[in-house]
């Protein structure tokens, strides 16, 4: 019997561990500063796609109709694209529309330049429109128009390819490429710089990376149900959550060793999950109800964990291991990785689900009721150990 008291104690040690870890927390929490209100360049505004540029001088926010690029030093506006003027000309088909053009999708190529995509759904098909926009000297680099796109969830561009369900466009050449994936839909659609596309089946298991330049795939079961997937900034790991908690990651292309960043409770039922990966593709950060655990990727370790008074609903994670995390009706939170320390905080008492950090960490943009930019307060010179 004296050899097994070892692991009779092991689950012991942990929750005595997994306590010190939340006495820590709380206590951090109960000291925290205060995350602290800066310009926006916008007010009384609630957004809908909120985004930092990789040099961390401009950020991007788009609303229902345009697309605003400020400037981070001044919150003064650089550049802004209205969506009605995009489809001037056009004869709708519904003239009793109640709804006008509207943005879609947007995102961010590199530090100079950006795309929206933006719909007229006065017009039968829908007129869709994707451009890709030169902020200095302002230029539109390329239009590109489609009326079959069946879901935004499924759009991305890269430095050369404009990719939705069906088709991968060179939009330097011109040259169409056509896409297989599992579903139309986009389901957890990803796109490398390469030009793979990543996709999974809509009520499977099943995942499929497929280069439509060599007409060449892998596939692969993934023996659960994601809840949500993400794809390093590299395309070389692939981390997939399931609602229950359980976590995996896939190297790409070899497909193993698989590990596990999570595991399901026993007779865990789905709960809320959000997945992030850092700038560099090195680190990433999985959620699962309050539950939160940051990975270094290479070599494969877990790094950080702490838990949220309420559910997860978003975050973000800059490539200096910095972490902001929002929870419903909890607080807007910003820890430091390496040192593990809690930097800034905010109580809120709604679902702020749209979430951004700079790229060195310094600032976060959150929409919470209406927008906010907030500055994270410098770390303590001298820490209290």
């Amino acid at each position: 019997m004296q050899r097994f008291i070892p692991l009779l104690l092991l689950p012991l040690a942990l929750a005595t561990g997994l306590v010190q870890a939340n006495s820590d927390i709380e206590s951090q929490r109960t000291s925290a500063k205060a995350l602290i209100p800066i310009n926006s360049g916008i007010s009384n505004q609630t957004a809908h796609g909120v985004a930092y540029f990789p040099d961390g001088k401009h950020y991007l926010i788009a609303a229902y109709a345009d697309v605003s690029i400020f400037s981070t030093e001044s919150a003064a506006i650089i550049a802004k694209e209205t969506i009605e003027p995009v489809f001037a000309g056009n004869s709708p088909s519904d003239p009793n529309s109640t709804f006008g053009p509207y943005l879609v999708y947007t995102g961010i190529i590199d530090n100079n330049t950006y795309y929206y995509a933006a719909e007229d759904p006065r017009t039968r098909p829908y007129d869709i429109r994707v451009n890709i926009q030169q902020i200095t000297p302002p230029k539109r680099l390329h239009s590109h128009r489609t009326d079959y796109l069946k879901s935004t969830n499924s759009l991305r561009v890269n430095h050369t390819y404009i990719n939705y369900p069906g088709n991968l466009i060179n939009w330097h050449t011109g040259q169409e490429y056509p896409v297989k994936t599992f579903s139309p839909a986009g389901f957890d659609h990803a796109l490398t710089d390469s030009g793979k596309v990543f996709s999974r089946s809509r009520l499977g298991n099943w995942a499929m990376l497929y280069d439509p330049l060599s007409d060449s795939r892998i596939e692969w079961g993934m023996d659960m149900i994601p809840g949500g997937t993400a794809l390093t900034r590299d395309s070389r790991h692939l981390v997939v959550q399931d609602p229950d908690g359980a976590c995996r990651v896939w190297p790409l292309p070899e497909l193993k060793p698989v590990q596990r960043c999570g595991h399901a409770p026993w007779f865990a039922s789905a709960g809320t999950v959000a997945l992030v990966t850092d700038p560099a593709g090195d680190h990433f950060a999985a959620a699962w109800r309050k539950r939160v655990q940051v990975y270094q990727v290479e070599p494969y370790q877990r790094t950080f964990e702490l838990e949220m008074n309420n559910n997860v609903l978003a975050m973000a994670l800059s490539a200096n291991g910095r972490l902001a995390i929002s929870s419903q009706q909890d607080a807007v939170e910003v820890w430091d990785i390496p040192s593990r320390k809690l930097l800034g905080r905010i109580a809120t008492d709604t679902y702020p689900r749209l979430l951004a950090i700079s790229p060195s960490g310094d600032e976060i943009l959150v929409d919470d009721k209406t927008l906010l930019r907030l500055r994270v307060p410098e770390p303590d010179a001298h820490p209290q150990e």
